[in-house]
């Protein structure tokens, strides 16, 4: 196993031969095929893209993977954190483990680095590698210079951390099968291998040099190979604890798998400031707030994209809501669906891949009227909010029963219309139909606004993600809202390429419409609400709790003791990582990945995810697949993923 310093514990091959279905088996070819040289080899004139990146990422790239930096910055800071030379030179053939012992990493995770399906570091015997996968981002750790490899998610990517350690061991080999020496003297070539053999022999280094030269070159080929997006898709993410400190084998297995996507989304269902702010008169529920330090364990997961809008936006008001905006950015996270205005919280917010360019736009359908964002008027200060997707609900009713509330409007002196099909109680709309049930639909001022950036992004960028917090469903939590439906449907006419779902906290059906992925609700990815750090009063007064009581108290009384509500019901606490990947503009695969945040579990415990197994992941995917049956669409599991059966895509030839 090879350990990149500051990263996850283990790196382990992927067993390429397993891989269950043909596009991961495609992508482990390309990686036998340019990685089998010896990809791992410390290059001074060949090094392939270990600062690619962002562009302020270009110091960031260069970290060595026994735990230093050699280009990191502390984001708290802004300090430069430096690995000496010496350092480097001092490490002996165990160097790949530095840091701390065979198969965990030190304590300070350290800097992460995006590879774009796989930033890879690793050394052997003293030849240490650093391949960038992709152009890719190096997020910044406040308080560590360790470099953090990343990119499990492709198996070429690590296919070439694993044959980094053969390109050391086959140089040894070389200096035992070849002692000679060539006369001339010390050579000017820079020093390849540190394994104790006579510094003078020329074809020793040569030798040496070839093989990490051809890996460089195949490793280009097979980055070459893959020409397609690659997204990691998440739903909401409430963090009031850190995720870094952890290292159970399912935990890591799933970071890995965030991180080796080209880019990874979360819904940011948290404020973070320090109280500067009050609470409005009313929230989304629970009043959110974390403190903003955590907001860099979403950079160390891998995240770049991220929403903003939902139920809590606003509920310590516009200023916490645009700290938020802030923290989050400065994290290297690209988040949308807030802003100083209505235009502002409409836009599309874009960020560049070495396979095109992504906009991301973000709307609520839930939501206190408060955090709505508004328009400027007559000079008048437009209103900081979220980017609303408002919609209307009509209850279908009999004759009879719509004469009913006729009768009761009369009865309480509201004057109702004397005849019609039609009538308004209570801001409630009651119609008459054949039978009674709900019809809710997309306000349509609304819809017709986001769809324009929509389609304006398409026309700029070669990816389009929509994403929408909506609690409403269709008689239950499970069901998306007739609305939402429409909604998400009309956003892939206008453009989208991709559109996800979140705010029920549970998962909720899968649809391919004209070859774009709905993906209606990913359920959670941290639901972390039972360990905030403080309440405001309102929160305790609706329960009837005084001044002597805590927050333990409250999630006992809201809760009560966890026989209702969110720890009662075990769906809540299931989810799904959706990996979609495009060939070009065509949706090529669309795997999800189950993953379990511990219900049951104790309130310290419960909440943050981790690789679902066994009975327990096969009961996740098979919600799915029922959940999904409406829709027509078909899945294939195996070894605990599902597979989406894609439709064939008709050609000219058909």
């Amino acid at each position: 196993m090879i350990r990149g310093g500051g990263g996850i514990a283990a790196r382990r091959r992927p067993d390429c031969s397993a891989g269950p279905w043909p596009v991961e088996a495609r992508a482990c070819d390309a990686s036998r095929a340019g990685c089998g040289a010896g990809a791992g080899a410390r290059r001074q004139g060949c090094r392939v893209g270990a600062g690619a990146g962002r562009p302020e990422s270009s110091s960031e790239g260069g970290a060595a993977a026994g735990g230093g930096a050699s280009g990191g910055r502390d984001a708290a800071g802004g300090r430069e954190a430096r690995e000496p030379a010496q350092v480097e030179a001092a490490r002996g053939p165990d160097s790949s483990l530095s840091g701390s012992s065979a198969g965990r990493p030190p304590p300070d995770y350290g800097r992460r680095a995006r590879g774009g399906r796989g930033r890879r570091e690793s050394s052997s015997g003293g030849a240490a590698a650093e391949v960038s996968r992709s152009a890719g981002v190096a997020r910044r750790r406040g308080g560590s210079a360790g470099n953090d490899g990343r990119g499990a998610g492709s198996r070429s990517g690590r296919d070439g951390a694993e044959a980094g350690a053969d390109a050391g061991t086959d140089t040894g080999r070389i200096h035992s099968l070849f002692p000679l020496s060539f006369p001339g003297g010390q050579s000017t070539m820079t020093e390849i291998t540190r394994d104790g053999a006579d510094p003078r022999s020329r074809f020793r280094r040569f030798a040496a040099f070839a093989l990490a030269l051809c890996g460089c070159l195949g490793l280009a080929a097979a980055v070459g190979a893959q020409d397609g997006l690659r997204l990691a898709l998440t739903g909401d993410s409430i963090i009031t604890r850190k995720m870094s400190v952890y290292e159970e084998p399912e935990f890591l297995e799933m970071i890995e798998l965030i991180r080796g996507a080209d880019l990874a989304f979360t819904n940011v269902e948290m404020l973070f400031h320090d109280y500067e702010t009050y609470p409005m008169s009313s929230s989304g529920g629970t009043y959110m707030r974390a403190q903003p330090e955590l907001v860099s364990e979403f950079a160390w997961a891998g995240f770049d994209l991220g929403s903003l809008a939902n139920n809590h936006s606003g509920d310590y008001g516009p200023p916490a809501m645009l700290m938020t905006q802030k923290y989050v950015r400065e994290a290297g996270i690209v988040a949308a669906g807030v802003g100083g205005s209505l235009a502002e919280a409409r836009a599309a917010k874009f960020v560049e891949t070495k396979h095109g360019r992504l906009a991301l736009i973000s709307v609520s359908s839930t939501f206190p009227l408060h955090s709505m964002a508004g328009r400027s008027r007559d000079d008048i200060p437009a209103r900081p909010g979220l980017n609303p997707l408002r919609h209307t609900t009509t209850y279908l009713v009999t004759r009879e029963q719509i004469e009913g509330v006729r009768e009761t409007m009369r009865g309480l002196d509201m004057d109702p219309p004397e005849s019609g099909d039609t009538l308004t109680f209570l801001r409630q709309r009651f119609e008459v139909a054949d039978a009674p049930g709900i019809r809710t639909e997309p306000h349509a001022g609304d819809m017709a606004e986001i769809a324009s950036v929509v389609n304006n992004a398409s026309r700029l960028a070669e990816y389009v993600m929509v994403t929408i917090h909506a609690h409403e469903g269709a008689g239950s939590r499970f069901l998306p809202a007739q609305f939402l439906v429409t909604f998400a449907r009309a956003m892939v006419d206008a453009g989208a390429s991709v559109f996800v779902g979140h705010g029920p906290h549970v998962l909720r059906a899968i649809e391919i419409y004209k070859g774009a992925p709905i993906l209606y609700s990913l359920g959670d990815f941290l639901f972390q609400n039972e360990t905030l750090e403080r309440l405001p009063y309102e929160n305790y007064q609706r329960y009837g709790l005084g001044e002597m009581d805590g927050l333990a108290d409250f999630n006992a009384a809201r809760y009560r003791n966890d026989t209702v509500g969110f720890p009662a019901i075990p769906e809540i606490w299931e989810a799904v990582v959706a990996v979609p990947e495009w060939n070009g503009s065509q949706l090529a695969n669309l795997t999800l990945h189950p993953i379990t945040l511990g219900h049951g579990k104790p309130v310290s415990v419960r909440g943050r995810p981790m690789m679902a197994k066994g009975a327990l992941a096969d009961k996740i995917l098979q919600d799915v697949v029922r959940l999904s049956e409406p829709y027509g669409t078909k899945f294939e599991i195996r070894d605990g993923v599902a597979r989406v059966v894609l439709p064939e895509v008709a050609t000219d030839e058909q």
